[in-house]
């Protein structure tokens, strides 16, 4: 009997270390394979981490809990969130976002619990250590060797890295969370020479090796860090490096001055690199001039926020939904997401969910800084100061960026807490007894709602992968496929899977509208009609819908659907467009000058000043300025022309000074196409002879000014041309 309790203990223990192994292979591969985006890269995080935490859960509740997991004030305020985020599905604007959101939640709080009761000893917490810095090494390597190509072939050394991340303010945001751990590595291995070793922990040379390994990833980190150019991650570095100098000895220690004065020279010398290097350097000077694009974006678009919170304090809009339901308050351009996770969340699930948010982060801070309120040994004092440290950073950028939204940053960071926060719940090494294995154990309640919860997961982890993962892949296949007819076969296949998709019915609708015949045409606006029935907030699709009744001669019911998409976002530049585009079809030459005029007036107001993206172009303007020119030039008002020209010359001489990759930006967000380029080039002769003909030199200059730029375009067009056919040859 004996013997059969000793090998179940032998088992247990083998499927546990089985478990910590594939967490920290998550922590390895999320931030490398997951921050590019909000749709099928996080449907495939979502569904790696629900698998792996699905077999943690088996095996949990079958062989029990390591330890026992006591409810505090972070499970809590967790479970709060969860719960009022899982109540909002119901009245959110699209129900499959709204699942994603929840699914998110849930991943980021089964990893927090699960590193707290697993990772509690000191082995698996260094091999964690180990884990995430080296999968930021891997992101900085990655991020350092983008700028180099981006040097080298463009010539470009105000290029902001973004590495695996979708943005630059991310990528910075993994640095500032991992170097105070390079530290905290730093110091453990030097503590760990000086100390005698136990004949179960690992040897010196092993450790010794570590050494350089970590010095090279936290140079790496620290110049890759620079490289991103963020604001907000320099100030949330010199945070974090505050926290860290403050939290490592106390205050009344005899190195305390010591450790302090090495923090502001860290510091310092951070700033230094930051401001020295060109990417950074552009941005800081431009902070000093009259560029202040993105401060004064993220002011209008909390002020958005805010004014949501007001109108739905109790429910918010559904989480999940801000990017469908802020279309109605942007004022300076739409967004996908807040760029402040605070305001968001309590957008998306009212102001209770918003406390719950805080009071997690209030408690995990609390958590954390317990070590250093009690003078906990230096081992301890240090775990904690790192990894608080680290959180601080991320807590201050989290209120001007998306951390919060992106499983590449937050699985690492809250396995990181969960390891901190169980480190003073060691599991009982050698052989246990019955009674003290019993009490080990988790009660009966948490074992069978682990079970149901388990089983429930294993439900929604097959369901995504037998049908929402070949979905996306469809969709992806469909394309880089260059045939039509089968591109198109493949999104219908994808419908077939997952028919809750709205992206799934716009990319069928656009691949129906390329055949150009009626009948194609058609069936578009079926699938136009069928997303909006997903989703029925969602601008962009009611203005495709207008062309397309268009182009079939129902011109009352593209005038409504292009009002809708209006009425939905009040500050859509291209729906305003397709509106005076759509009214001159439909014969209503009054409906065409206002909309033109509402139009031109978005350029006057934070619309135009400060655009979402700020070193694009909004190229509405200028069909909405060259029909009020010739309009005025109709009338006889010479000067409201004039006017018009010159707004038109500096907008074109921008446009035309634009580099490829800004070029195909405008392309793939359907901003612009190849027949809109066309147009601008008669437009540029347009405006230089109207302008010359004023005689007034700063005229001419403008008129030459755009000439020039368009001159340097068609060089550059022929020129890539050339090495296109060299290539060729």
């Amino acid at each position: 009997m004996e013997v059969r309790k000793s090998r179940n203990r032998v088992r247990r223990r083998a499927w546990l270390d089985v478990v910590r192994g594939l967490l920290v292979a998550l922590a390895v591969v999320a931030p490398i394979a997951w921050g590019k985006g909000l749709d099928e890269q996080l449907g495939q995080a979502v569904v790696a981490t629900l698998l792996i935490t699905v077999l943690a859960l088996a095996g949990l509740v079958v062989r029990g809990w390591p330890v026992k997991l006591r409810l505090q004030a972070m499970d809590w305020a967790a479970l709060a969130l969860l719960a009022l985020s899982a109540l909002s599905i119901s009245w959110a604007p699209y129900r499959r976002g709204a699942e994603f959101s929840v699914l998110r939640l849930l991943v980021y709080f089964l990893c927090l619990w699960m590193a707290r009761s697993l990772l509690t000893t000191g082995f698996w917490q260094r091999v964690l250590l180990l884990g995430l810095i080296s999968g930021g090494g891997v992101v900085g390597i990655l991020g350092v060797r983008e700028y180099l190509m981006t040097w080298r072939m463009q010539g470009d050394l105000s290029w902001r890295i973004f590495s695996t991340f979708v943005s630059p303010n991310l990528t910075a945001g993994l640095f500032v969370m991992l170097l105070p751990l390079v530290v905290l590595l730093l110091l453990e291995l030097g503590r760990r020479e000086r100390k005698a070793r136990r004949a179960s922990e690992l040897s010196d040379e092993w450790w010794r090796t570590l050494r350089p390994l970590v010095i090279t990833a936290g140079l790496i980190m620290l110049v890759a860090l620079a490289l991103t150019a963020s604001k907000g991650g320099a100030i949330a570095a010199v945070i974090a490096l505050g926290v860290l100098g403050w939290g490592l000895v106390p205050a009344r220690s005899s190195r305390s001055r010591i450790i302090r004065r090495g923090t502001w020279i860290a510091i310092v010398a951070a700033l230094g690199l930051i401001v020295l290097l060109p990417p950074a350097r552009t941005r800081v000077v431009a902070a000093f001039t009259t560029q202040f694009n993105s401060t004064a974006f993220r002011y209008y678009l909390w002020s958005g926020m805010l004014q949501m919170i007001r109108d739905r304090p109790l429910t918010g809009f559904g989480t999940g939904g801000f990017n469908w339901s802020y279309a109605g308050y942007a004022v300076a351009g739409n967004a996908q997401l807040g760029h402040n996770a605070y305001l968001q969340v309590g957008a998306e699930t009212g102001v209770p969910g918003a406390v719950a948010y805080l009071a997690l982060w209030v408690a995990l801070v609390s958590a954390l800084s317990r070590p250093l309120r009690e003078r906990a040994d230096p081992a301890g004092r240090a775990w904690a100061a790192a990894t608080l440290a680290g959180l601080a950073g991320f807590l201050f950028q989290n209120a001007v960026d998306n951390n919060w939204y992106y499983p590449g940053l937050m699985i690492p960071l809250f396995l990181l807490l969960g390891m901190v926060l169980g480190r003073e719940l060691p599991e009982t090494p050698g052989p246990v007894s019955a009674t003290e294995e019993r009490q080990d154990r988790a009660p009966g309640w948490l074992r069978v709602g682990g079970l149901v919860v388990g089983v429930g997961m294993l439900a929604v982890s097959g369901w995504f992968v037998l049908r929402y993962l070949p979905a996306e892949r469809l969709k992806r296949l469909a394309a880089e496929t260059r045939s039509l007819p089968r591109a198109t076969e493949m999104v219908r296949q994808a419908l077939r899977l997952d028919a809750g998709d709205v992206q799934t019915y716009m990319m069928l609708a656009s691949g129906l509208m390329a055949r150009g015949t009626e009948a194609a045409y058609r069936e578009a606006i079926q699938m136009r009609l069928q997303a909006a029935r997903v989703l029925w907030l969602q601008p962009a699709n009611w203005r495709e819908l207008a062309v397309l009744y268009a182009q079939v001669g129902q011109m009352e019911e593209a005038l409504q659907a292009a009002a809708t998409a209006n009425a939905q976002c009040p500050y859509y530049a291209l729906g305003l467009l397709t509106q005076a585009r759509v009214a001159e079809m439909a014969g209503r030459p009054e409906l065409v000058r206002s909309s033109y005029q509402k139009l031109s007036a978005l350029h006057e107001g934070p619309q135009g000043k400060y655009p979402a993206l700020g070193d694009m172009v909004e190229t509405s303007y200028l069909y909405a300025w060259q029909y009020l020119a010739q309009d005025a030039k109709r009338r006889g008002e010479e000067e409201t022309a004039v006017e018009n020209w010159r707004k038109m010359a500096g907008l074109l001489e921008k446009y035309w000074k634009l580099s490829n990759r800004q070029r195909e930006l405008l392309v793939r967000l359907k901003l612009t196409s190849e027949v809109d380029e066309q147009a601008f080039g008669m437009m540029t002769r347009e405006v230089v002879g109207g302008l010359r003909e004023t005689g007034q030199a700063a005229d001419r200059e403008a008129a030459d000014r755009v000439l020039s730029a368009l001159a340097e375009r068609e060089q550059a067009r022929r020129e890539e041309a050339e090495r296109a056919g060299e290539e060729a040859r």
